[in-house]
């Protein structure tokens, strides 16, 4: 999405802050604690604005290229971070006594001389166009373009939108997802097995476009699917639908494609709702050429141990995971992920450089681990939990950061732990956020789905008890729910994702605290964490090699 945008947080999202006087008032007090031991005390003494603050810096430095995976900006921050790792006193606990562990990966990118004319037009990759899936790496293709509206032929919903058009040969224009009068229960059988009769009936490709309804604008999908692609090891990319490729189109193209059909696409649109819909031929011809570059790399996840103090236990560990890759560098603009997730890794950091001091360190051992490959689907924790560095059965539990920075909208009043209510883990979140004045908030926006969407997951898969941590500001989750989404749709995976000025550091300290104590706890208990008896996961054994 490409937009002109003011180094300032939304509106929405400011209005959540105090105000100055009651802001003052309230960091004169916040990351203060009531209850906890002397030893909390003094390790959360050490964690420091200062220290967030500069590891922030460095990860979302330009310099880094946006930490992207598989890119040189990549592979620079895994070689910062381990240098972190050995300057705190870490034990390397990656590959050949080295702090980095190779995750490799496919790495696919689409050549920026693919093309997509129309009707006098040439469109802009990765604005206006791209790929989503084709058959190899190359496509040449021309052909005539008619708009099929939802392109479903079914008796139960009254529907031929194939009726009276020959598609033999042409590029079929469809949307993206259902009618609106259409549930999405009803809709489920005919919106699958729309493509296969499409491509019966001839079609030789389809465009895809925005009907507004969709879970994802299709504008946003050819943002992503124009940037570099990894996957992991053995992976293989999405098969085109009905064995034809597949491109998708933002509005203003869509739009254009209906300048010869003689209507506007506003009317066609309006059409394509009725029952009685007749597709359309737009009279125009596309002349569309993709090549997409493959390539075999690697990225690092970067993993250090502070080994723990007791004989026994010692040789079981709590993992600290955040993933510090980005989106890197895409056609010239750099995506430095402050806030997804430069903070995360820095508040990690934070708590890694703290237990450093500790003496005598904590019973068991303390794993620290920056992930690479999260944003292509957890990758890069996956292969760790797949290929471990520590046995995964002595793995107590892990703790992971990731988020879009909402602790620095500013003063943390609320914690979110996604995954607390599966294990032992949730009720030592209470009694943390008891001692700092805080509350619990339940998981605001279910529907997000973010229990399954960060490292932490990748975890819970092999039968590790896990939480993710997520601070939030006093108010209603209304509020909360207002300012992610506001976010979200500006700076969340955009090259806007950058440091701030009114950025609200002592939210990020509270947040690095909750971790640091949460894992001295859990490596000084007796037991190792066990699953709620509530818990689907309750069955689980550390190592599960099921499928969830």
């Amino acid at each position: 999405m490409s937009r002109t945008l003011s180094r300032r947080l939304p509106a929405a999202v400011v209005a959540l802050m105090l105000s100055s006087a009651a802001l003052v008032a309230a960091q004169s007090v916040e990351g203060k604690a009531q209850g906890l031991s002397p030893v909390e005390q003094k390790l959360t003494k050490h964690i420091t604005i200062d220290a967030i603050k500069r590891f922030t810096a460095a990860l979302a430095a330009d310099d880094m290229e946006g930490r992207g995976t598989g890119q040189p900006g990549g592979d620079k921050a895994a070689k910062w971070l381990a240098s972190e790792f050995k300057r705190m006193g870490m034990a390397p606990l990656g590959d050949k006594g080295s702090y980095l562990q190779a995750v490799p990966y496919t790495h696919s990118v689409t050549a920026e001389t693919s093309t997509f004319k129309v009707g006098g037009h040439t469109l802009t990759l990765g604005t206006e166009w791209a790929p989503l899936s084709i058959t190899g790496n190359t496509l040449a293709l021309t052909a005539d373009l008619v708009f099929v509206g939802y392109g479903v032929v079914d008796d139960a919903l009254h529907r031929n939108d194939l009726a009276g058009i020959d598609l033999n040969g042409k590029i079929a224009v469809v949307f993206q997802d259902r009618p609106a009068n259409v549930s999405e229960s009803a809709w489920a059988a005919p919106g699958q097995k729309r493509f296969e009769t499409m491509a019966a009936a001839g079609a030789t490709a389809f465009i895809l476009i925005e009907n507004g309804r969709g879970a994802l604008p299709v504008g946003l999908i050819v943002d992503y699917f124009s940037r570099p692609r990894n996957l992991p090891e053995g992976a293989t990319p999405d098969p085109p639908l009905g064995n034809r490729p597949v491109l998708g189109l933002n509005d203003g193209a869509a739009a254009m494609l209906f300048e010869t059909s003689g209507m506007t696409h506003k009317i066609a649109f309006a059409l394509a709702e009725r029952d009685d819909f007749r597709a359309i031929d737009l009279k125009r011809r596309a002349e569309i050429a993709v090549e997409i570059q493959v390539s075999q790399v690697t990225s690092s996840n970067v993993i250090g141990v502070f080994e723990g103090s007791d004989p026994t236990l010692k040789a079981e560990a709590v993992v600290f995971t955040a993933h510090y890759d980005a989106y890197g560098k895409v056609r010239g603009k750099i995506y430095n992920g402050a806030a997804d997730n430069a903070i995360g890794t820095a508040e990690m950091l934070a708590a890694a450089q703290a237990f450093s001091k500790m003496k005598p360190r904590p019973k068991r051992s303390l794993i620290f681990m920056a992930t690479t490959g999260e944003e292509y689907g957890l990758t890069g924790s996956r292969y760790w939990a797949a290929h471990p560095t520590w046995p995964i059965e002595k793995v107590a539990a892990n703790l992971n950061l990731d988020g879009i920075g909402t602790e620095i909208f500013g003063p943390v009043k609320q914690v979110i732990g996604f995954g607390a209510e599966h294990s032992s883990i949730g009720p030592m979140l209470d009694e943390v956020t008891r001692a700092y004045g805080i509350t619990i908030m339940p998981d605001p926006i279910p529907e997000q789905g973010v229990f399954k969407r960060s490292d932490h997951y990748a975890f819970v898969e092999r039968g590790v008890p896990s939480l993710m941590l997520v601070g939030a500001q006093e108010g209603p989750r209304e509020a909360f729910v207002k300012a992610f989404y506001d976010w979200e749709a500006i700076y969340y995976h955009q090259p806007a994702d950058d440091i701030y000025p009114n950025w609200h550091w002592p939210g990020a300290r509270t947040v690095a605290d909750m971790m640091a104590l949460l894992g001295l706890r859990l490596a000084e208990q007796p037991q190792m964490p066990t699953w709620a008896p509530t818990s689907p996961f309750k069955d689980l054994k550390r190592g599960n090699t099921g499928k969830l």
